[in-house]
Formats: structure tokens, sequence, C-alpha cells
């Protein structure tokens, strides 16, 4: 009898240490907090957007420029992904490669979480560039912001994407 007390005891211990972890305010899956997979989300984007190293794509076929823009469909809500296609902000990064006729990679990356709520994780980033063949020209300092939310499938995605610090136009390419 003393045994079957002890048996139930420690089930109602355990239990109840179980629920107390995991009703921590953050909440996790498979050992991740949503913030920390918020956050590699980002990483994973701007790796993409940014890094050219083994990006092969004409810019002068426009069916490889859209098989390589709709890449993007995977990490942006349907509005900021037309947003973004519009302007052609997904060629940008290629575009530099091309100027510089080097390829980019990602030197450094700092993506923080300045605000979160149970739906989304605002976030600012810093990302470092430097052309793989021409460290002549200089690395360049990418700075921006990104809303991600978690639609209504779990599935993580940027609804609102801004960065600073690409040259936009070929003249500043050619500086």
């Amino acid at each position: 009898m003393v045994r079957n007390l002890l048996k139930s005891a420690s089930l109602v211990m355990m239990f109840t240490l179980l629920l107390v972890g995991c009703s921590d305010d953050e909440e996790m899956k498979n050992g991740v907090t949503e913030l920390e997979e918020a956050h590699d989300f980002a990483e994973a984007f701007l790796t993409k957007f940014y890094d050219t190293e083994n990006v092969t794509v004409d810019l002068e076929n426009p069916d490889e420029m859209i098989d390589y823009m709709n890449e993007f469909k995977a990490y942006l809500t349907e509005e900021e992904f037309d947003e973004l296609n519009t302007t052609r902000q997904f060629l940008i990064p290629l575009e530099i490669t091309e100027a510089r006729n080097s390829p980019l990679t990602i030197k450094d990356m700092d993506v923080a979480a300045e605000s979160e709520t149970d739906d989304e994780v605002k976030a600012t980033f810093t990302v470092q560039l430097a052309s793989l063949q021409d460290e002549a020209s200089g690395d360049i300092e990418v700075k921006g912001d990104m809303t991600i939310e978690r639609e209504e499938d779990d599935k993580l995605m940027i609804s609102r994407y801004y960065h600073n610090g690409l040259p936009l136009d070929e003249s500043e390419l050619e500086e």
C-alpha cells in the first residue's frame, strides 16, 4: 500500500513538473522556442536573398529570372512577395554580383527580435556582404527590419520586409 501511494505521489509530482515546464512564456516545439524558430527563418531568408555564391541566373533570360524570383514565395506572404517582386528587389544582389564580376557572400549577419506577440515577431537585421573575388570593391552593409508572422497553417511567413544599404542603380554599382 505504501508502495502504491509512493507511485501515485511520484506520478502526480511528474505531471505537475511537466505542466510547469510546459507553461513557460515561450512555447516549445521540438525543443525550439517560437522566437528561435523565427530567428532561424529570418536567417534562412536573408541567406537566400543576399548570398549569390551558388546562384546561376542569366539576367538576360526572363524565364530564369522569374523562376529565381519565385523561389522567394516560400518565405513571404503573397502581398509582400508582390511588393518586392514589382520593385525587382530579388535581383539587386545578382546585379551587384554581375557589376562586380564576383559573387556576394555573407561575411556577418545579426538578427535581433525587437518585439514579439502571440502571432508575430518584429526583427531588425544587419548583414555584412563581401565580394568573393573583388575585395577592392569593399563590403556592403545592409540594415533593415522585417515582420514574421505565423500563418493559419502554422507556417512562418514574412509579411513586411525593408532594407537599406544596397546600391539601387547602375551608377552606384560602378562606384
